[in-house]
């Protein structure tokens, strides 16, 4: 498992921050929080012990977790998501050459 202070998880270009699902938010059937961009795998819960929901203005993707969950990736080592709230973010990296900040792509 990986996890940062605060209750951060990150699994390549994924980062799980804490944070209450929206009431407006709607439950969706799809496992897969992201696709990687540049090798068309995917960032996948495994187990029965989460709910995932997408903001209806957003798009953006929350995560509830009742029983620890595994987060699989064909490239990236399995990470354990423990109970708790999570909104999906992707994660930015700064390329201080070009002074510029950009999206890490998977």
């Amino acid at each position: 498992m990986r996890g940062f202070t605060d209750g951060y998880f990150q699994q390549g270009d994924v980062l799980l921050k804490p944070m209450a699902v929206p009431p407006q938010a709607k439950k969706i059937d799809d496992p897969v929080l992201a696709h990687g961009e540049a090798t068309g795998h995917a960032h996948r819960l495994h187990g029965d012990g989460f709910t995932v929901y997408e903001h209806p203005t957003t798009k953006r993707k929350h995560l509830r977790v009742v029983r620890t969950t595994a987060l699989r990736h064909e490239e990236h080592k399995e990470i354990a998501v423990p109970p708790g709230d999570y909104i999906v973010e992707g994660v930015r990296e700064y390329d201080h050459f070009d002074e510029e900040a950009r999206q890490v792509v998977d």
